[in-house]
């Protein structure tokens, strides 16, 4: 399994030819229309036929094809297909998953194209898994590689400036926020939850000239498909609650790099908590910077649960607000706390900015599945079984405070305060941007539930 690329330019269109052999078939796929006028003779009868079997002495390297992947993870090539499509999921999977949360791109479809696009990671190199040229406003690192520009109607082999990533997350982004932000791929986003139907409508709206094209990329998202069901890596975009900013726009960051010639490219978070906070989250994604840890069937019984059955939370640790919680298993980890998914931007987007302001948060506790005080719980000092929003996933107890407690748990006139620790302060005066408070009896206790008892600022 191989793949060749190169590059025809014709003034400022500029067509990307990707020449591939992808279960023994050679496919080319052209994803900028160029004049038929600028390709050689040769290439028309390619063009035309959208069928490439190359002949790898006479294709041209472009966009790093057979140079050094720059960082990127090499997938072993003497796997048959199927096991190089899991190794790559297994390598890239997440950043395709933590992308496709903030810009609506199945996570499926940005793996089957980075596959398709860069052979399985080989032909990366600086991280650039989809040949992003680098445009003159484009301020990072950059690389020359060569490639192929039509001058006068001849073919010249010429060095380029492309864009060089520091991960292959950022090289994702860029790609989803070229789709995003080109009008051609609008309808796409309507299946953000279907894969298949996704690829299909960017290949109808001209991403390539291939007729096949969304049959050649929509083999490899099945492909991706049948393998996640098995291995239940990640959560299937079937299955995933986007919420994303409209499409048009990008999903945050800066930079007009061009995708091999135009497109705008970006990268951004969310920091806003997701739906009802009592329903189940496991088709809630983690935020991107978080760590998936899986799914968890909740304790929590209290009034604000839902869900007629059991509640399933997906937990997500949150390595910018150093601390400890449980994982899946109830077992207590440390490198962050843990939380519900539906919770985990906000808290990373608070986790940031507390870390802006040079707080040292260091958090006591967040999920916990087992009920407090070993189910002996009066609601006093420990929270009855079941009730504790702990066991919903959505609170933290902070330390470097006083751990001052009082007795009023009904509302805030009898609030605690600690204006000794400069992190009680900080979180009294911003933890209400990002959606939480604090409970009016704890002065460690914060998250985000509706109740009388739960204390914003100015709020004594």
């Amino acid at each position: 399994m191989t793949a060749e690329l190169s590059y025809i330019s014709a003034g400022k269109k500029t067509a990307r030819i990707l020449t591939k052999l992808l279960y023994g078939v050679g496919i080319l796929i052209v994803l900028f229309p160029v004049p038929v006028s600028a390709l050689s003779d040769a290439q028309k009868k390619v063009f035309q036929s959208g069928i490439y079997y190359f002949n790898t002495e006479e294709t041209l390297q472009a966009c790093g094809a057979n140079s050094s992947p720059g960082g990127s993870t090499s997938i072993p090539s003497n796997l048959s297909p199927s096991e190089r499509v899991a190794a790559f999921v297994k390598a890239y999977g997440q950043m395709a998953y933590n992308d496709a949360i903030q810009s609506g791109v199945p996570w499926e479809v940005t793996q089957a194209q980075a596959i398709v696009e860069s052979a399985f990671g080989d032909s990366a190199p600086g991280n650039n898994f989809f040949g992003i040229k680098a445009s003159s406003s484009w301020t990072g690192p950059t690389q020359l590689l060569w490639t192929t520009e039509v001058i006068n109607g001849s073919s010249v082999r010429v060095q380029a400036k492309f864009r060089v990533y520091a991960s292959a997350q950022e090289s994702f982004n860029d790609h989803s926020n070229f789709l995003r932000t080109n009008s051609n791929y609008s309808s796409a986003f309507q299946y953000s939850n279907n894969p298949i139907q996704f690829i299909t409508a960017v290949a109808a709206g001209g991403y390539a000239t291939a007729p096949d094209y969304a049959q050649t990329v929509g083999t490899i998202v099945q492909e991706i498909i049948n393998f996640n069901a098995d291995a239940k890596i990640l959560t299937p975009s079937s299955q995933i609650q986007f919420n994303v900013p409209p499409v048009g726009s990008p999903t945050g960051g800066t930079g007009d790099g061009a995708l091999c010639g135009g497109g705008t490219t970006t990268s951004g978070d969310s920091s806003q908590i997701v739906g009802d906070i009592g329903l189940s989250s496991d088709s809630v994604a983690c935020a991107t910077g978080t760590k998936d840890l899986g799914v968890v069937t909740s304790q929590y019984t209290g009034t604000f649960k839902k869900d007629q059955g059991d509640l399933k939370i997906r937990l997500c640790q949150i390595p910018n607000i150093p601390g400890v919680g449980n994982d899946v298993s109830g077992t207590q980890i440390s490198g962050g706390v843990t939380v519900n998914s539906r919770v985990s931007g906000a808290w990373f987007a608070l986790g940031e900015a507390a870390k802006a302001a040079g707080m040292n948060f260091l958090a006591t506790s967040s999920f916990r599945l087992a009920n407090s005080c070993g189910g002996t719980g009066d609601g006093d000092y420990c929270a009855r079984p079941g009730q504790s929003p702990h066991q919903l996933g959505v609170a933290i107890d902070f330390g470097g405070n006083t751990y001052i407690k009082g007795s009023n748990t009904t509302s805030c006139s009898g609030r605690i305060t600690d204006r000794s620790s400069k992190e009680w302060v900080w979180l009294y005066e911003n933890a209400e941007k990002f959606g939480f408070k604090q409970y009016s009896a704890e002065s460690w206790h914060w998250d985000p539930l509706p109740m009388n008892n739960r204390c914003g600022e100015n709020q004594l």
